[in-house]
């Protein structure tokens, strides 16, 4: 038991981390968005939805893991894993799309 409170706090941790890197980053897309042409604005809220969309499995996952009983957890472990890199991905993905320069 005490294994899965750990892994929960250390992905928890990593959680609370990248939400707070998240919120920053996703303000400034939002503001280029709300300044950029039709077609970067749609790249820009597809971004921000995708993210969304990790994230959310992601909570999911942590919630499974808080609800499952004795070791089942243990099975658990691999899909919030997943959904942690996949989330982590996709941001540094967005981050460095968005931070390029755009040529004019």
């Amino acid at each position: 038991m005490s294994d899965r409170k750990e892994f929960l706090k250390k992905l928890k941790d990593q959680y609370d981390d990248w939400n707070y890197k998240w919120n920053i980053e996703r303000s400034k897309l939002e503001a280029k968005a709300q300044h950029a042409e039709a077609g970067l604005k749609k790249k820009y809220e597809k971004q921000i939805e995708e993210l969304k969309v990790k994230q959310d499995d992601l909570m999911v996952k942590i919630k499974e893991i808080q609800d499952s009983s004795g070791d089942a957890w243990i099975d658990l472990k691999d899909g919030a894993d997943n959904s942690w890199e996949a989330l982590k991905d996709g941001f540094l993905k967005a981050k460095s799309h968005f931070d390029k320069p755009k040529d004019d």
